[in-house]
């Protein structure tokens, strides 16, 4: 989850950041947090774009 790398990089410069993940990943950024010891780190939720598509429907989302 790049976007919750980036969110944990800058919260030390006082750069304000959104820590974003989709739901597939969320197993790996509750232990990414873990990891850098920030377990209550917040960070948001969303469905995965190509998560609910059918397949014929995958290259109409890329």
């Amino acid at each position: 989850m790049c976007s919750l790398q980036d969110g944990i990089t800058f919260e030390p410069s006082r750069t304000r950041a959104l820590a974003l993940g989709t739901q597939p990943f969320v197993v790996t950024a509750h232990d990414t947090v873990r990891r850098r010891a920030l377990p209550d780190y917040p960070f948001a939720v969303l469905d995965h774009f190509r998560g609910r598509c059918t397949p014929e429907e995958v290259p109409l989302k890329l």
